[in-house]
């Protein structure tokens, strides 16, 4: 029997398959008309391509039995007087992916890039081509030049419903947005464009922008920890006294052109005057009195590159501090040498230690940071929220620490 040709289908453009009368009474005996059509419509089913210029969003009605139209024509050929099969490029195929509670997720998302980041205007288009190539539907994007008009379109698509925000920023996005999924359902999807790109890798993001697409596309949901500094959510990390002067002072152009490297040639000129201070740290019933050149409170794993304590991790609903003694210029710039190797904790001078919440006064009001965005002075009031967050991880996370 021949098969209908058809040609390739270009987006929004249906095919219907001739209409054949068919019998009401699904145990009568079939008519050759019938059985014909049939025939037909499943090689229609079998040859017939679709390709689309531009990637479709796929629609659901709660309301309908069948989940998308392909699915209600394979379910009924023969429905009431008249059979058909409805192709349509506005159905995406039904693939395994990851899950919101117990149902499969609408494979649909919301873009917003950073331009300011290092590589985020870069990213932004390879990032759309490569969410399109593996199933996504972008079906709105945004390319900001500043944090501010980022959080207020993360903020807007998380309002207005959108179940997953992919965030194509470095850590200084990314922290200025977490506080709009907090508590909430929506789910952020994070692609680190940025110089240092903690945040990504306490969530055990890959940095490559494929890595980063694939763990959107094939990893899970985790609901994470999220930092809280004098009532404002944080991601990763932040830092009161010398790295916070150095971080403010750090151009991003300077971070385009050397990357990590920047910071390096930005402190110079503050870790040889920068004078230490005195500070006090409250937690639980215990009391610190130090006097250093910096602090780090950190919600996630990392600083830098390498882990601020060995067993620190983003699910455990605590915080961590670490701070050195003051010394001399050659043991501070030991202090750095130690925090790019991981090898802090060995040093004789340093305090660390891990908790829910603490405070933090020091005699002269010292500059904080977070995630490398400048964030008042100090005092300082810190504080850990459980599992704040859901945000796309590799299938491998552990979640349950």
């Amino acid at each position: 029997m021949a098969t209908i040709p058809h040609p390739i289908v270009r987006a929004g453009t249906t095919i219907r398959a001739p209409v054949v009368m068919a019998p009401t009474v699904s145990n009568r005996k079939k008519s050759p008309a019938c059985a014909d059509a049939e025939s037909t419509v499943s090689s229609i089913r079998t040859a017939t391509t679709v390709q689309s210029e531009t990637p479709c969003p796929r629609k659901l009605t709660s309301a309908a039995p069948a989940r998308n139209q392909v699915e209600a024509s394979r379910a009924s050929p023969i429905a009431g007087r008249r059979m058909g099969i409805m192709i349509s490029c506005n159905v995406a195929p039904m693939r395994k992916s990851f899950f919101f509670g117990n149902r499969l997720s609408m494979r649909e998302a919301v873009l917003i890039a950073g331009t300011e980041s290092r590589h985020g205007a870069q990213y932004f288009t390879r990032a759309r081509m490569l969410l399109a190539e593996r199933g996504i539907s972008v079906v709105e994007s945004h390319a900001v030049q500043d944090k501010e008009e980022l959080q207020r379109r993360v903020r807007e698509a998380v309002r207005s419903g959108a179940k997953l925000v992919i965030v194509c920023a470095g850590d200084g996005g990314q922290t200025v947005v977490v506080g709009e999924f907090a508590h909430r359902r929506a789910v952020l999807g994070v692609i680190p464009s940025g110089t240092g790109n903690s945040f990504a890798q306490s969530l055990g993001i890959e940095l490559e922008l494929e890595r980063a697409v694939d763990t959107i596309v094939n990893g899970k949901v985790a609901s994470v920890d999220l930092g809280v500094v004098n009532g404002t959510y944080f991601a990763n990390f932040a830092t009161i006294g010398l790295d916070s002067e150095i971080a403010a002072q750090t151009s991003h152009r300077l971070k385009r052109i050397v990357g990590m490297a920047a910071y390096a040639v930005a402190g110079i000129g503050r870790v040889l005057t920068h004078k230490p201070f005195r500070t006090t740290i409250r937690w639980k019933k215990n009391k610190l009195k130090i006097k250093t050149h910096q602090m780090i409170i950190a919600n996630g794993r990392y600083f830098g590159s390498q882990p601020l304590l060995p067993d620190a991790s983003m699910t455990d609903g605590r915080l961590t501090f670490f701070a050195c003694e003051a010394a001399g210029h050659l043991q501070l710039a030991e202090l750095y040498v130690a925090l790019a190797r991981g090898t802090q904790t060995s040093l004789r001078t340093a305090h660390y230690f891990e908790t829910r919440k603490l405070s933090i006064q020091t005699r002269r009001r010292q500059p904080i940071a977070v995630d490398g965005n400048a964030f008042g002075r100090t005092p300082a009031r810190f504080r850990v929220a459980p599992r704040a967050l859901r945000v796309m991880v590799p299938q491998s996370f552990p979640e349950n620490v």
